[in-house]
């Protein structure tokens, strides 16, 4: 060996590999990783879930059939009218943020009702909000997680964090609790 081969560091400094059991439990936790971000990026290119994906699932409303849900609710044109109605109703709504609306959503707002979080979704049409409603409920079902409180109507739904605010804001709203 020459002296340019030579490891000049004292044996404290020297890289040491694993081995034995170490090895192995670096080893799975490698493989854990590499199974979990595989997992992670299948699910978040699978595209989106098909409409009616999820039906019959435990975590929905109406068992994946929202098309006679709500529809006997005033419809509203916008999240105007929509607190207006609940200021009507005996529900305030502080902290309204304005949301930028996806598609299928026509409009959007999230504010604070009772210390819970409120969210409006309006949408153009009766299709538009089911076609949201179980695209969310193909996502809720394939995570195994529960819905919020929603109250729905005909072209609009609210999402809250208790079944209390829900059915106060049904009450200043009309609509239907699922």
């Amino acid at each position: 060996m020459t002296e340019d081969q030579k490891d000049h560091h004292p044996p404290a400094y020297r890289a040491r590999r694993p081995t034995g059991r170490g090895a192995w439990i670096i080893a799975g936790a490698i493989v854990v990783a590499a199974l979990v971000i595989g997992a992670g990026l299948f699910l978040s290119r699978s595209g989106p879930v098909p409409a009616g994906a999820g039906r019959g699932s435990p975590f929905s409303g109406a068992e994946g059939d929202f098309d006679d849900v709500g529809l006997n609710a005033r419809a509203y044109a916008s999240v105007e009218e929509m607190l207006d109605a609940m200021t009507r109703g005996g529900v305030t709504c502080s902290r309204l943020q304005a949301k930028q609306a996806s598609e299928p959503e026509k409009e959007s707002a999230s504010c604070q009702a009772n210390d819970d979080d409120v969210l409006i979704r309006i949408f153009a049409g009766v299709a538009q909000r089911n076609r949201y409603l179980e695209d969310a409920q193909g996502l809720l079902a394939r995570a195994n997680v529960s819905a919020l409180p929603r109250i729905v109507g005909p072209t609009w739904f609210v999402t809250t964090d208790t079944t209390a605010t829900a059915r106060r804001l049904q009450g200043a709203l009309g609509g239907q609790v699922l």
